[in-house]
């Protein structure tokens, strides 16, 4: 694109802008997030990693364990179109 010309002097054409997301997933057009909360899994899976080592000299310690590490962070998106559930490297369910 060519630059234009004002009594300012020359302009150039405004960037594209990429279309708003909320967590990588996109939003559509006139759509505007109204509530957004991430549930911090950190403190979660520290806490289910250490009941798992205490407990791993049975089987119940050994399944807290496991689901300590396999924890991961999701989201609740409201907007004024619609409710968004985000689980981290997964796509979006909408309620």
């Amino acid at each position: 694109m060519q630059a234009q010309w004002t009594p300012q002097g020359p302009t150039q054409p405004a960037p594209m802008q990429p279309p708003p997301t909320v967590w990588g997933t996109p939003l559509g057009p006139g759509e505007r997030v109204i509530y957004f909360h991430r549930r911090d899994g950190t403190v979660e899976k520290v806490v289910l990693i250490i009941v798992g080592i205490i407990l791993l000299i049975g089987i119940v310690g050994l399944v807290f364990l496991i689901i300590g590490i396999m924890a991961k962070p999701e989201a609740w998106v409201f907007t004024n179109h619609r409710i968004m559930h985000i689980k981290r490297g997964q796509p979006a369910e909408f309620v």
